[in-house]
């Protein structure tokens, strides 16, 4: 895993206004499952906002390991993670860096991303398939939005895998590559 490769142009992050409105209804329904779910089983509720704030932590230590200008301030996180550069920036960057360790935690913030998805569908099910297919198309659409615009103005997208997919669908969209 490498460094990021830094646009300084970008911090700090230029787009906060568009960041909070593909992110905002990200985060309210986020807290809207979380209730719904409660309302069933109050574990099952903890189990997934802890995946949330889990992976938010997570992410937090592996980006306390590379020189991202963002740490310790606003960081357009994918999937509404904006406390990730503060939380990096408390974290004191370790003085030995362990790749198997990162990917490890890597593979556990994707696991918990993947918690995020798919935990709360059996109940949502429940309220009809349409509600499970509308939670679906949500998290779809969200995630292009933040794809589409949040990552072209990022620092680190020159190293990010998810900044290689917004370059493809930039270029088929908009004719203009981000990286």
């Amino acid at each position: 895993m490498n460094d990021l490769k830094i646009d300084r142009t970008c911090v700090p992050y230029p787009k906060k206004r568009i960041y909070w409105l593909v992110t905002l209804p990200y985060l309210i329904v986020l807290i809207g499952v979380t209730a719904y779910l409660w309302s069933y089983n109050v574990s099952i509720a903890i189990t997934y906002f802890s995946l949330y704030l889990i992976s938010t932590l997570l992410h937090g230590y592996v980006c306390s390991f590379s020189e991202c200008p963002y740490k310790g301030t606003f960081c357009p996180g994918a999937f509404g993670w904006f406390p990730v550069g503060k939380i990096a920036g408390k974290l004191k960057k370790p003085e030995k860096r362990n790749d198997k360790v990162i990917g490890i935690v890597f593979m556990s913030i994707m696991l918990c991303i993947l918690g995020i998805f798919v935990l709360p569908l059996y109940w949502i099910s429940k309220q009809g398939l349409i509600f499970s297919i509308a939670y679906g198309i949500f998290i779809i659409v969200h995630f292009f939005f933040f794809v589409i615009f949040v990552c072209p103005k990022c620092a680190g997208r020159g190293n990010c895998p998810t900044a290689k997919l917004s370059d493809s669908l930039n270029k088929k969209l908009f004719k203009k590559s981000i990286l």
